[in-house]
């Protein structure tokens, strides 16, 4: 039996091209209901400063209304990008971010 994730995704184009892109994943935890993290937020940067990011943000946001999140989470390291998300209401949460990845991910998979 296969499995396949959807992940919902909104884009932007322009002229039939696409210049942006967002997409929303959830998972559900007990104890904490449905939780929702945004992925990529992305705009070309000649395209960048016409709003389209904003409105991939609120594309995103009322999708993970309508699907009755109760929290949304999403990281960046881009001072704009951060901005952005702090415009729609998101605040820094102090914590440490734990990473594992490249070879000494490989090697726990062998």
């Amino acid at each position: 039996m296969s499995h396949c994730l959807q992940i919902p995704t909104k884009v932007c184009g322009v002229n039939g091209e696409v210049v942006g892109f967002g997409g929303l994943v959830w998972y559900s935890i007990p104890s904490k209901g449905r939780v929702g993290v945004i992925e990529e937020v992305v705009v070309l940067p000649e395209y960048r400063g016409n709003g389209l990011a904003s409105k991939l943000m609120a594309e995103l946001l009322k999708l993970a209304k309508e699907m009755g999140l109760q929290k949304i989470n999403l990281t960046t390291a881009d001072l704009g990008a951060k901005k952005l998300y702090e415009k729609f209401g998101f605040t820094k949460k102090e914590e440490d971010l734990m990473v594992l990845r490249g070879e000494k991910l490989k090697l726990l998979c062998n």
